[in-house]
């Protein structure tokens, strides 16, 4: 036993009043108990107690140490719920990378309510479609809208986005309207990203239909993407 687990013991001897009553509560046999009082004694070098075939009697020391240990097993008892309360409670700063599209309509509204029930967690937001390294960069959460790469880190999907296509109404009377996807190749398409060969999907009556367009402009944000359109 370690040296709190003997104060438990005696504290517990104590508070019993004899060895049978303590070796029960404590679930030992009352042998084992005495030898441990007997080695407490031993290796602190003062008699805690005076045994008898009736009674026990605490000595003045005994006294002393009895009173010393109580104090020092409910800070012990302090330190231990202290830090698993610290455990249980969300603390430090939580970075985050998310579209800054997505971020305006979702998480503006969400981040304070998480501040208020949070109190220890601060949070940091950088709002960028680009891809990022989770750990050379630092972030803890990255949110993103698309196919994820393949990757060994963590990913849940945490909800649906439905992609409409559209133009605005000048555009559509300039340029005329579309009977099919196909027909996309003839217009002046605003694709997201910057890679040389946009590609846009569409659920056809079969099968999946993947086109190529291209257009004057594109950028890596939706917003400046939306606004461009209508």
């Amino acid at each position: 036993m370690n040296p709190f687990e003997d104060m438990r013991m005696f504290c517990q001897v104590m508070e019993s009043g004899s060895l049978t009553a303590a070796s029960d509560k404590l679930g030992l046999s009352k042998q084992f108990v005495s030898r441990r009082l007997m080695q407490l004694e031993q290796r602190l070098g003062v008699r805690l107690l005076n045994r008898s075939t009736r009674r026990l009697d605490v000595t003045p020391l005994g006294q002393s140490y009895y009173e010393s240990a109580l104090r020092l097993l409910a800070e012990l008892e302090q330190v231990e719920q202290g830090i698993t309360g610290q455990n249980n409670e969300p603390r430090g700063t939580l970075r985050v990378s998310a579209p800054l599209s997505f971020a305006v309509t979702h998480l503006a509204c969400l981040l304070p309510l998480f501040l208020q029930r949070y109190r220890e967690v601060a949070v940091e937001v950088d709002l960028s479609d680009r891809p990022v390294d989770v750990i050379s960069e630092g972030y803890d959460v990255v949110l993103r809208i698309g196919v994820l790469e393949d990757s060994s880190l963590i990913a849940r999907r945490i909800a649906s986005i439905d992609r409409v296509y559209c133009a605005s109404p000048a555009y559509l009377a300039e340029r005329g309207i579309q009977q099919k996807p196909e027909d996309l190749h003839t217009h002046d398409c605003l694709p997201y990203g910057h890679s040389r060969q946009a590609q846009w999907r569409f659920q056809g009556q079969d099968k999946p239909l993947t086109l190529n367009v291209s257009g004057r402009m594109r950028a890596n944000n939706g917003e400046l993407l939306r606004e461009s359109a209508i």
